[in-house]
């Protein structure tokens, strides 16, 4: 007998046995694309704000589907300098400028374009200094203490004068004399006149009016015109140390000194810094110079003027020989009447006695007196002894007299002594023969007497004697 109740159970059984395979082959469903950030928008696209003042920023976040969402957004700005905006989209004005606002949540963004005004003034400027550059400069300078500027005033009055130049806004005597652009610090003032004093004050404008005045520190002057004070420089005399300062006047106070035409004496010498002209002149005469000085403000002046050198010779004032050397020169021409010569060029005229006619020099010392026939008279000084240095000693065909100084015996580096022709009397002195460098030995013509010496024997490398 079948049982109905287990067959009609079958199917029910069946149903749900396959209801259960199909939902298992399906699985769950993913999330919806529609439902992600699909653009952010900012609102108002354009707004335009003062400097402190704030305005809010909207931002509306959509998904695919248009749907307003909630997410959050991040606001940043393009320039925090310009204009800042917080978490809420609220943005402040800094300073004059524009900027773009940004809002972004889910990888997109909006954007919103803000321009920062400035409704005021630019701030006064401040450490306003003036300087002078030169006899018609003054340099300005000051702080810009702000960045909304169009631009500087510049007025100057004339202290004591009252204003110059086109009238000009401010209510005192001064006069506006220049305008420079936005974000300058200095301003050269130019054309004025020489050692006046000005007062100058500095403004910053832009199109909603200017600052306060800003007044410079100090009054403040041009340089005085640029003069050599000096009216003449004082006689020297040679020998003798010489020291002048020449003096100037005006400029900014610091000055160089130069020679543009002519030249000093010898010995003396002119420093640029100081001014100082010093030394030791060693010719004299009329020596006409014309001065130059600059001053470190750029001007220059020239005076023409003249230093008067009286000569004056002494051997402690010359410098190329020993004195010892030129006491004996001098003792020479002293004793044997040098005035009387026929030539007797430069002696005692100059301090350089190896310039002086008949005298030769080598490395500083007397290495020969050659006076041949040039009227030398009277007798020979002993005091030639301190050449000792000489080689040649030629005073042939004069008219020297007296006997032959036994002082001379102590020249060993004689080479050659002719007396020859003259008046010398006496004997020939026998400690000639210790010179043993001599080569020629010259004495005829003379009213000497006595023999020769044997001593003279010692002379070895004597070639001539007569």
């Amino acid at each position: 007998m079948v049982n109905l109740r287990r067959f009609l159970a079958c199917p029910v059984l069946i149903s749900v046995f396959f209801c259960l395979v199909a939902c298992g082959d399906s699985g769950p469903s993913g999330p919806d694309p529609n439902d992600s950030v699909a653009s952010v928008t900012v609102t108002p696209p354009q707004v335009s704000v003062d400097v402190t003042s704030s305005t809010q920023l909207t931002a509306t976040v959509r998904n695919g589907r248009g749907e307003v969402m909630t997410t959050q957004v991040g606001w940043s700005s393009s320039s925090a300098a310009v204009a800042g905006v917080d978490a809420s989209g609220l943005v402040t004005g800094v300073t004059e400028g524009a900027v773009t606002i940004t809002a972004a949540a889910g990888g997109h963004s909006g954007t919103s374009a803000v321009t920062v005004n400035d409704p005021f003034p630019p701030l006064e400027p401040s450490n306003v200094a003036a300087s002078p550059v030169s006899n018609t400069e003054i340099r300005l300078t000051w702080t810009d203490n702000s960045n909304n500027e169009d631009d500087f005033r510049i007025d100057r009055e004339l202290v004591g004068g009252g204003a110059e130049g086109p009238s000009g806004s401010p209510a005192r005597s001064s006069a506006e004399v220049a305008i420079v652009g936005a974000n300058t610090t200095s301003y050269s003032d130019t054309g004025l006149q020489a050692g006046t004093t000005y007062r100058y004050w500095v403004r910053a404008c832009n199109e909603n009016g200017c600052s306060d005045s800003a007044a410079g520190a100090e009054d403040v002057s041009t340089y005085l015109a640029l003069a050599i004070e000096t009216a003449d420089l004082p006689q020297g005399t040679t020998g003798v140390a010489y020291s002048e300062t020449l003096e100037a006047s005006g400029g900014d106070g610091t000055y160089t000194w130069s020679l543009s035409q002519g030249v000093f004496p010898d010995g003396l010498v002119l420093a640029p810094a100081s001014g100082l002209v010093s030394g030791t002149p060693f010719e004299g005469g009329a020596f006409p110079v014309t001065l130059e000085v600059q001053s470190g403000d750029g001007q220059s002046a020239t005076k023409a003027l003249s230093v008067e050198v009286v000569f004056v010779f002494s051997c402690s004032g010359q410098v190329e020989i020993p004195e010892s050397e030129c006491d004996a020169l001098e003792a020479f021409y002293n004793t044997t009447n040098g005035p009387g010569w026929t030539d007797s060029t430069d002696w005692f005229a100059t301090f350089w006695p190896c310039s002086w006619y008949g005298v030769t020099c080598l490395e500083g010392s007397v290495s020969g007196l050659i006076l041949t026939e040039n009227a030398v008279t009277g007798p020979i000084p002993p005091e030639l002894a301190a050449l000792t240095n000489l080689t040649r000693l030629f005073l042939r065909r004069n008219a020297l007299s007296g006997e032959i100084p036994t002082e001379l015996t102590s020249l060993s580096k004689l080479q050659r002594l002719d007396f020859h022709t003259n008046q010398l009397t006496g004997s020939i002195p026998p400690q000639l023969g210790n010179l043993t460098d001599l080569q020629s030995l010259t004495f005829y013509a003379n009213d000497l007497s006595g023999t020769i010496p044997p001593e003279i024997g010692n002379l070895t490398n004597l070639l001539t004697l007569s």
